[in-house]
């Protein structure tokens, strides 16, 4: 049941994309200037809206995400596998997570050159 809640907002963002479709269409053949003053707005909308699907996935540190982007994290994790320097004594490579959530955390308490070099900055 759990599952079947959490896709309802997918479902929803679905349903809107294609009444946009649809939308875009019908006006095509009512009025082209009309048409064409709805669809760039929609076209810019949807792009955004590519954007926080697949932002997570380029910039694990990004606020914006949908419904999908745990969906493509997870296919991402599994087709191409990313992997983070573990902070433990050994600092091996590893496989992150393919659950969002904590795939961003193993990758935000990644060990790096750079991490250090603010951590030297912040104790002084």
């Amino acid at each position: 049941m759990p599952m079947v809640a959490e896709a309802v907002p997918g479902f929803l963002h679905i349903s809107l994309f294609l009444f946009f479709v649809g939308l875009g269409n019908s006006l095509l053949h009512i009025n082209t200037k009309v048409a064409l003053s709805t669809i760039v707005p929609m076209g810019t909308s949807s792009l955004l809206y590519i954007f926080t699907i697949f932002g997570p996935i380029i910039y694990p540190q990004s606020p914006y995400q949908s419904s999908f982007s745990g969906i493509f994290w997870y296919l991402f994790q599994k087709l191409r596998g990313r992997r983070f320097k573990d902070r433990g004594p050994d600092g091996e490579m590893k496989s992150v997570s393919t659950n969002m959530a904590q795939g961003q955390m193993q990758l935000a308490m990644e060990d790096a050159v750079a991490r250090k070099g603010l951590d030297v900055q912040a104790s002084s």
